[in-house]
């Protein structure tokens, strides 16, 4: 086995003392004389420079690890930088060659790899590069390997879920590993579920739980959210929660989550998240589901089209809903004196375009003549551009086809 080069902080003689020390040439080949002829040519002098530490945890690079990273070390396979598998998975470069050589390497190679970062691969969990090489590891890594790394998630998976980076670990787990697993997973997690489904890193996890496992362990996280699925739906995080929960769950689960969300549509269409679960509803309900969102739009239409977050349930409901529904937002707009304010809109003119592109043909032409009224608005506004370009076309098409005729 190669034997790599030490640590600078560490007991070599070479410790770092306040300034970045160098290593000549005969230094560095003669503590690792795998490198022999890697360094520039031989008859110059190269200088490895151990970076200083930038606080007072942090260690300063392997004379390895910089010459690995200035391109001056041909590192081959994972027994090149042995004693140096730790500092290696936790640097950015150093992470992404052994991502790349675990789904190369031998059983052995791996193995001897393993036997190095085993004591702490908790630690390589939670950091920001070390994660990816645990989830590698997974993947390629022998069984035993795989069953202690799962030991060692499901030990500590309540305080990985909400880390920034242990999150990942456990979500590769999930879907890795059988939906048994899942289920002890998800049965850790239940205590505490709601900080879990409202936590920017542990939503995550939840989410992936909630695409795993069955209908009955899934009604566990249900539970605790009956009563506050409106307060869950316009939370950052507990949205997409709630969205999981509408997609995976049985139809009576799904009932018990709309039964609360349908009596509060309006208001949700208005909430900068609540939104996102109405277009959710648009775009995977049922037919009756849908009408309900547009019953609450309806007699509403113009001023939801110009609000921020409402207009883009408009767009969707227009898209999704039957063509009788389409007809009665047009007779909204076209007896409205805010027309003008529409097309002027930074929102509204979007609806507009929706409209003027799915517009029954019963109803089409008396929108098209409507938006007309108010050419010079739109040559006045950026927004109202492309519906001039739209109106432009609809009627020199209709020019042309009735010179055809």
């Amino acid at each position: 086995m190669k034997s790599g080069l030490p640590h600078l902080a560490g007991g070599s003689g070479l410790g770092y003392a306040g300034t970045a020390p160098t290593l000549d040439l005969s230094q560095l080949l003669r503590l690792a004389p795998h490198l022999q002829g890697a360094l520039l040519h031989h008859n110059q002098t190269p200088l490895i420079t151990v970076q200083p530490s930038t606080s007072p945890n942090t260690k300063p690079r392997s004379a390895l690890l910089e010459a690995f990273r200035s391109n001056r070390c041909p590192i081959l396979n994972l027994g090149d930088i042995s004693q140096h598998a730790l500092e290696f998975s936790k640097d950015q470069h150093g992470s992404r060659f052994i991502q790349q050589k675990l789904e190369h390497s031998s059983t052995q190679q791996i193995q001897n790899f393993w036997q190095e970062v085993e004591v702490e691969i908790l630690e390589l969990m939670s950091d920001v590069f070390g994660n990816y090489v645990v989830q590698k590891l997974m993947d390629f890594g022998a069984q035993h390997i795989k069953q202690t790394i799962l030991d060692k998630v499901l030990k500590e998976v309540c305080t990985l879920s909400l880390h920034q980076f242990g999150c990942r670990v456990v979500q590769k787990v999930i879907n890795l590993y059988p939906k048994t697993t899942a289920a002890v997973i998800a049965k850790k997690l239940e205590p505490n579920i709601m900080e879990y489904v409202l936590d920017q890193h542990a939503n995550h996890v939840i989410q992936k739980l909630v695409e795993k496992v069955d209908s009955t362990i899934l009604q566990t996280f249900i539970n605790p959210c009956i009563g506050k699925v409106v307060e869950i739906s316009c939370h950052e995080y507990g949205c997409r929660v709630i969205q999981r929960f509408l997609e995976n769950s049985t139809n009576l689960q799904r009932k018990q989550i709309l039964l609360e969300i349908e009596p509060n549509i309006f208001m949700l269409i208005q909430e900068q998240y609540g939104n996102y679960i109405i277009q959710h509803v648009l775009d995977h309900g049922d037919q009756d589901e849908i009408e309900k969102v547009v019953q609450s739009i309806t007699g509403h239409f113009v001023d939801l089209s110009q609000h921020k977050y409402a207009s883009n349930v408009l767009e969707k409901c227009i898209e999704k809903t039957k063509n009788v529904h389409r007809s009665s937002f047009v007779a909204e707009v076209v007896t409205s004196d805010k027309v003008g304010n529409m097309i002027e809109g930074q929102y509204s003119n979007y609806v507009l375009q929706k409209m003027m592109d799915t517009a029954p043909p019963e109803v089409n032409p008396a929108l098209m003549e409507v938006l007309r009224q108010h050419k010079s608005s739109m040559e006045r506004h950026s927004y109202g551009k492309n519906i001039w370009a739209r109106l432009e076309k609809y009627f020199t098409d209709k020019a042309n086809l009735k010179s055809r005729s």
